[in-house]
């Protein structure tokens, strides 16, 4: 695992985010992992973030790729 500072994205603490923590299981390892997206990138996709989808298209993943929405 790679916890290099260099990666890290500095931002005002007034700045809205997104968060979610996963909970990942690999073989005979696991872990948390924080995923944090400032809510400025996810902005301009709003919309289509906010759309629901219906039917096998939601979550399957088709010949190894995910779904073209």
């Amino acid at each position: 695992m790679d916890i290099s500072s260099r990666f890290a994205a500095i931002a005002r603490a007034s700045n809205a985010i997104v968060m979610t923590r996963l909970h990942i299981d690999m073989e005979d390892r696991s872990g948390t992992m924080d995923l944090i997206i400032p809510y400025a990138t996810l902005e301009p996709v709003r919309d289509q973030l906010s759309q629901q989808f219906m039917g096998e298209r939601l979550g399957v993943i088709h010949m190894g790729r995910p779904p073209h929405f």
